[in-house]
This record gives structure tokens, C-alpha cells and sequence, in this order.
């Protein structure tokens, strides 16, 4: 119903550029956000479809719980005109949406400050109960540190904030009395390092944050025809690709932290060729088995944007050799060959190459940011410490001589 109104143009949404998609509704759970122009009778507009709705389902819209908000442009008399017309109350600024704050500004205490209160809160009730080693643990690991993860899917931290929440959970785990912290006898980097490592396998905020936004940065190159995409597009990338896309002017708190993400979501993200047509040679990562993915021969042709189907015979079955010799390092051009062409001519794709199914994952992204990657000597000592901290946890004692004995070694 809402969709036909706006394109009969009784409801007109908003669009946050000329060139982003118009969003006149969003509905998650039992949540409903509309966005409409501060008219009575796009106002009355929506009450009727609502009364629809309520006549249809059997359900009610809770008008108690249902709040109206309005820019700074509409006068108080039409506000209030509006609101007294729908039969909802007036607030100046909507408080929360899906757990986060629907407004932020330059200043980010408001996220700081709600995941910060969360966390005391939880933390100073555990602090009464005799806990193990091990019971801290599981309730660091489960609780604690998953408290801030949606908002940290969204937004990207302020560093000296990731380090208040290390400082808080940390306190907690090595215990305190009568507002005095005992002794860190480990250094809480250590500790966030696996457990196949020697650590306990905490995480890193600041590493974490950046593989959750990473994911959105993924979307953004994989999900073109999504909602998120289209007007994030439509606002900052409009004439050209995410992948060469700038800061822009007065970015808003959510897209800086996507594109400082960018790099992250770049380091396993690969192109898998099919036709080669929307694959560009010097641009985009699509060489097998390198670090960066990217062509690093010499460009001995004047069109940057050059397609890698260019490379192809006309039938695009095979590689045109004659024309990858003549262009490629001998190292490049054995890697080109060996990538197997469709024969059914099938668009190029974006796949991430530290996983199997070609799907972006946190976790992988988390454990290259805490691990980095290895050489191949570094390797062999990697697999050597993993064996022998592998048999260390199996030792069948309890956990906090374990948790000893990490701490003096």
C-alpha cells in the first residue's frame, strides 16, 4: 500500500542526494519508521493506511508507543497540527532504532556512552559473584565483548574508546577489592591472541571493528541492487564504483568508517573471470596466487580501463597468448594461462579468497588483522608454537593452573 501511494505521489519519502533511491518506509520486526513531507495530508494519508492494516490483520498500531519527529525547517504550529491529526505525541529527536541512536553528530558520546553504561553494568554485577578463571572467560567471550558488536557493525570506534573497553574488561578479569585492580600479570595483547597461540583468544576492538565494517565494505562491492548500496551511491560514489570512490565532502559518521574499512575488505577480495568484460587489467585484483591480486607488469597500453576480455579471442573460449606475452612479466602471464574460461560465457564475480565458499568472513578478516600473514619459514614456526600450545589447553587439569601457566611463560 505504501509503495503504490508514492508512486501515485499522494506520499512523497526522502532522499538524502538528487541521485539516491527515495526511502518512504523501513520495517524490521515490529519496528516501522515513514517518512513523509510535514503535510497534513500525506499525515492523514499514512493514518489511513494504517486503519487498513488494523481492519485487515486484527492487529493495532500502540499509538502510545508511537512518536513523530520533524525537521528543523517545519514551524511548531504545523508540528503540532500534524501530530494532534495523526494522534501521536512530538519529539524533538528519535531516541533509538534497532539499539542505536537514529541521530549522530559531530560528537559521539551518545554511541560511547550507551555501549559504556551496558558494559559497567553487566560487569559490576558479575563482580559480586565468585567466579573461576573460567568462568570469567566464557563470560568475557559470550557477553561482554559481544555487547558493542552491532554497534561496532556500524560504526567505527573511536580508538581511545576501544582502549576504555579493553581497560574494563581486563579489571574484571584479573579481579579487584575495595575499588583497588589487582595485578595484570600478562599483558592483555597476549591474551587476545589465540589460544593455538598462547593467548586466550579475547578479542581486539580495535581489530574487530574494523573486520565488522570490512563486511559492510563487502556489500557495498557485492550488493549493488541493495537498499544500503543504491543510496550510499547515490551520495558519494555516484560517478564511479566503491572501489575508486573518495571521502567526500562532510561525510556522515557511518560511511567514514566503510570507506577506512575499504582497505581491509580489499586484502582477500578477488575477481573470478568469466566473460572478462566488467574486469578492468590494471585496476582490479584478479591474478591467482599473489598478494595483491593486481596486475604489477609494466603498462605498455594507453587505456587504463582496458577489459581483461580484451585478452581473450573473439569466440572467448581461450586466451589470446600473443597478446598476454607481449604485455604480462613471465611470472604474471603463467598465472593468466592457467585460469580456466567459461564456456558459457558467464559475468565476472567478486569472491573472497580466504574462504572456501568465496563469502566474505569476519573471522577470517580478524585473524589476518591480529595475525598478519606468514612467509613460508614463518610458517613452519607458526605450526611448530600451534602444536605445542594444542597440547598444553589438552592437558586434563583445571583451568586457572592452565591460565598460571600461560602467565609465566
Amino acid at each position: 500500500m505504501m509503495r503504490r501511494e508514492v508512486e501515485a505521489g499522494a506520499i512523497r519519502g526522502i532522499r538524502i542526494a538528487p541521485s539516491a533511491p527515495m526511502v518512504s518506509h523501513l520495517l524490521f520486526a515490529d519496528d516501522s519508521s515513514f517518512f513523509i513531507r510535514a503535510k497534513r495530508e500525506e499525515a492523514m494519508k499514512i493514518r489511513g493506511l494504517l486503519q487498513k492494516y488494523e481492519d485487515v490483520s486484527g492487529q493495532s498500531v500502540n499509538l502510545d508507543k508511537t512518536t513523530v519527529c520533524f525537521s528543523r525547517g517545519v514551524c511548531d504550529k504545523n508540528a503540532k497540527e500534524i501530530a494532534d491529526c495523526s494522534g501521536v505525541r512530538v519529539v524533538h529527536e528519535q531516541d533509538k532504532y534497532l539499539g542505536l541512536p537514529t541521530s549522530v553528530g559531530h560528537s559521539k558520546k551518545l554511541i560511547t556512552n550507551i555501549i559504556r553504561d551496558k558494559l559497567s553494568k553487566k560487569l559490576q554485577a558479575w563482580r559480586g559473584s565468585l567466579l573461576s578463571k573460567a568462568g570469567r572467560e566464557i563470560l568475557i567471550k559470550a557477553v561482554a565483548q559481544s555487547i558493542p558488536t552491532y554497534a561496532m557493525s556500524v560504526f567505527k570506534l573511536p580508538g581511545n574508546f576501544c582502549d576504555e573497553l579493553r581497560s574494563l574488561v581486563s579489571r574484571f578479569w584479573w579481579g579487584s577489592f575495595e575499588g583497588k585492580c589487582k595485578i595484570s600479570w600478562v599483558a592483555w595483547d597476549k591474551l587476545c591472541k589465540p589460544k593455538c597461540l598462547g593467548g586466550l583468544g579475547f578479542r581486539d576492538y580495535r581489530n574487530f571493528n574494523m573486520a565488522l565494517l570490512g563486511k559492510q565494505a563487502w556489500r557495498l562491492i557485492t550488493e549493488e541492487r541493495s537498499l544500503m548500496v543504491r543510496t550510499l551511491r547515490g551520495k558519494y560514489f555516484s560517478n564511479s564504483s566503491f572501489m575508486d570512490a573518495n571521502l567526500g565532502n562532510k561525510p556522515s559518521y557511518t560511511w567514514r568508517g566503510i570507506w577506512e574499512a575499504r582497505e581491509v575488505a580489499l586484502k582477500g577480495c578477488r575477481r573470478r573471470i568469466g566473460d572478462g568484460v566488467s574486469t578492468r587489467i590494471w585496476k582490479d585484483p584478479w591474478i591467482p596466487s599473489t598478494q595483491t591480486g593486481r596486475v604489477i607488469s609494466p603498462r605498455r597500453v594507453a587505456d587504463e580501463d582496458l577489459s581483461v576480455a580484451e585478452l581473450m579471442t573473439s569466440d572467448g573460449l581461450r586466451w589470446d597468448y600473443s597478446k598476454i606475452d607481449l604485455i604480462f612479466l613471465v611470472f604474471e602471464r603463467d598465472r593468466i594461462m592457467n585460469i580456466r574460461l567459461s564456456r558459457t560465457r558467464v559475468d565476472d564475480i567478486w569472491y573472497w579468497e580466504w574462504e572456501k565458499d568465496g563469502i566474505y568472513s569476519v573471522r577470517s578478516v580478524y585473524k589476518i588483522l591480529e595475525q598478519g600473514e606468514f612467509t613460508g619459514a614463518e610458517q613452519s614456526d607458526f605450526a611448530r608454537e600451534k602444536a605445542l600450545w594444542n597440547n598444553i589447553w589438552k592437558i586434563p587439569i583445571l583451568p586457572r593452573i592452565k591460565v598460571f601457566f600461560l602467565a609465566n611463560l
